[in-house]
């Protein structure tokens, strides 16, 4: 029977391909043009079933906003099934001699053990990984320290058994988000239904910090979250009245540079929203298509395409929830992050 969802390869689909190919043109460097133009890239999927809501309360600063942490992507270059479980030992081995699909096999020269990647279709949604201490690597918070020194591309490199090639890997992000708003509000509406919309949601960026070590984090395969660092958004040291210094995640603006997508203004109906960023885009946030696309809901730099650009191998996408002003609540049902990249 015919499947209604859109087939999505493996990387051992991938890797297939791109060896026939390698095979079959003449020039060897048009091999990632082809499958580039084909869209046949790796994908990685998360996703969380999260019944959040995330209201807009009284801070210290003297406004109001809401802020929280919803979920994270796995590290580019790896699918789900890169997650180390102990029950399934067996079949997520991280090297593996006799693959037929890798062409060659990089050493680990770091001491840790490799990634072997599989095909995320076998992962379930239920986001239930879960990293060395128990909590679950999607949708676990971190604590706001700032990053010492990020694990650099060679790092994963020599983890990962067939790792991407180029520096800057990713060609598509998908965001899939199931949201309203509180459903009423006392403001103007004419600017259209998500103009003046005061929750929303942005995206963010996590490294891994090479500068940490300790016990929960010698074994990188299962992803410790005690070595994950925040880059985006960013992180500030906040002074209290008795002289305490504290980081929290700095406040972030609205309407800011990483916003995905704001919900559609009161409406108490939950609203399915995609929203799709791509190496490719270009527009600028002032043009004529990002005022379009403000309209539909979008972040003002959604065809800006330098976020995608920006991400190198072990980078995490992650998507925070807002709010803003006394009274808006940021209701979130589901949050559904995938990440294309070539190899």
């Amino acid at each position: 029977m015919a499947s209604d969802q859109p087939f999505q390869p493996s990387l051992g689909d991938v890797l297939v391909v791109r060896s026939m190919l390698a095979q079959a043109v003449i020039l060897p460097e048009l091999v990632g043009t082809i499958l580039d133009y084909a869209e046949y890239w790796v994908r990685s999927c998360s996703k969380a079933q999260l019944d959040e809501s995330i209201h807009a309360i009284w801070s210290s600063d003297g406004y109001y906003q809401g802020s929280k942490f919803l979920l994270r992507s796995f590290p580019v270059g790896l699918t789900e099934n890169a997650i180390h479980r102990e029950e399934d030992e067996d079949e997520y081995m991280y090297e593996d001699d006799n693959s037929s699909e890798s062409g060659s096999s990089n050493s680990n020269d770091s001491g840790g053990s490799n990634f072997s990647d599989g095909d995320s279709s076998n992962f379930s949604d239920s986001g239930s990984s879960s990293s060395s201490n128990g909590r679950s690597y999607e949708t676990a918070t971190i604590p706001p320290i700032p990053i010492g020194k990020a694990c650099d591309r060679e790092y994963f490199q020599s983890l990962i058994r067939n790792p991407p090639t180029q520096p800057h890997p990713v060609r598509k992000i998908v965001f899939r988000i199931v949201s309203h708003d509180q459903g009423w509000t006392s403001d103007d509406q004419s600017p259209g239904p998500f103009i003046v919309a005061r929750t929303w949601f942005d995206a963010g960026i996590e490294r891994f910090d090479a500068s940490h070590s300790c016990e929960e984090c010698e074994d990188m395969r299962k992803l410790p979250l005690c070595k994950l660092r925040t880059i985006e958004p960013e992180i500030v040291t906040v002074t209290s009245d008795d002289g305490q210094s504290d980081n929290q995640y700095a406040k972030t603006p609205y309407q800011g540079p990483r916003e995905i997508q704001r919900n559609k203004m009161a409406d108490g109906n939950f609203q399915t929203y995609v929203t799709t960023w791509t190496c490719w885009d270009v527009y600028a946030p002032d043009s004529e298509e990002a005022r379009r696309k403000m309209e539909e809901g979008k972040g003002r730099m959604n065809g800006d395409g330098s976020f995608v650009r920006s991400l190198g191998l072990g980078d995490v996408v992650t998507v925070w929830g807002r709010a803003l002003y006394a009274g808006w609540v940021n209701v979130v049902e589901s949050v559904e992050i995938e990440i294309y990249w070539a190899l």
